[in-house]
């Protein structure tokens, strides 16, 4: 074997043990790190998109429906003055369940209809129920006396408070003491009368 001389022997033991580079693994973890962070941001992009999207469906169909209205939306028929009986009819041609209520009314028919609710020519949904108020002739009141010593003008002002509108007077022979005093009325005291019928007031 070969001898070293003193000289390379210190030389050899000053040089010290040859460095290992350990790099053969970074290049793999860098790239496998890299991948994982494109997979997760395409994941996030794809969650915002979709959540972007529902809400713009739901914007754009509330806004239809504003404009639009319930695609099942039906006019109401006009039927006002109509017979009640004409008046359900074509109510109920349109879909529209019926309830009927009477009220007094001075200037329509008995049986005709005053007016509906919802009013003639709105929309409603189809199947909706529709109120047809209808009339039962000018409202009745009782016929006050006025033979208890009052004159023409205090038995207008009583008749006026019960809701009468429609007056006349006719003479009628009297004692001196009945003169010009009410004595009787046509309807008669407290008999029943419409509000619209005319009053005569006998002094």
């Amino acid at each position: 074997p070969k001898v070293l001389t003193d000289a390379e022997r210190t030389s050899m033991m000053a040089a010290g043990p040859v460095a290992r580079h350990d790099t053969t693994d970074q290049l793999p973890r860098q790239a496998d790190f890299v991948g994982r962070d494109r997979t997760g941001g395409s994941i996030g992009r794809w969650l915002v998109a979709v959540a972007v999207l529902a809400i713009l469906t739901v914007v754009v169909t509330v806004a239809i429906n504003m404009v639009s209205g319930n695609p099942r939306d039906v006019q109401v028929p006009d039927v006002r003055g109509q017979a009640s009986a004409d008046a359900i009819a074509a109510l109920q041609n349109k879909g529209f369940k019926i309830r009927t209520q009477q009220k007094p009314d001075n200037t329509v028919a008995p049986d005709h209809v005053i007016n509906t609710d919802p009013a003639g020519n709105s929309s409603a949904g189809a199947g909706d129920e529709v109120t047809i108020n209808v009339s039962t002739g000018p409202e009745q009141r009782e016929v006050p006396d006025c033979s208890n010593g009052l004159s023409y003008a205090e038995c207008v002002k009583k008749l006026q408070a019960t809701g009468f509108g429609k007056f006349k007077q006719a003479d009628a022979p009297s004692t001196p003491e009945q003169k010009d005093k009410v004595l009787s009325t046509i309807p008669p005291a407290n008999q029943t009368s419409a509000i619209t019928n005319e009053i005569t007031i006998v002094v």
